[in-house]
């Protein structure tokens, strides 16, 4: 059976709103996945972080790479998707397309507005 590790770092998709202004990032990967089904597919959750995307800085992101690499290196592991906010979504998708040796899939996930 396929297994996929969401590694969760954040962003509008794990948002809720704490006010009719403000919205902040919260929601655990469990919590993101709850409601969906992956039929055969082992699906796991890693919560790595949960910040906004425009809060990322080097020290994160670095982060975010290692987690990936680690979960890659799993041989029972066949790919990982990171829920990730949009405002850096694209950054953080090209430092791992670069520094990331296995080939396994990949994806990134993030939503425009809370979800």
């Amino acid at each position: 059976m396929p297994r996929i590790v969401v590694v969760a770092t954040g962003g509008t998709i794990a948002s809720v709103s704490v006010s009719e202004s403000a919205t902040i990032a919260q929601r655990s990967a469990a919590e993101l996945m709850s409601q969906l089904d992956f039929g055969s597919v082992e699906v796991v959750g890693r919560d790595l972080m949960n910040m906004g995307s425009y809060l990322l800085a080097h020290r994160e992101l670095r982060l975010i790479a290692a987690a990936v690499a680690e979960e890659l290196a799993k041989d029972e592991v066949s790919g990982v998707v990171v829920t990730h906010g949009t405002d850096t979504m694209e950054e953080t998708a090209y430092l791992l397309d670069l520094v990331s040796p296995q080939r396994q899939a990949g994806g990134a996930d993030g939503c425009a507005e809370a979800c």
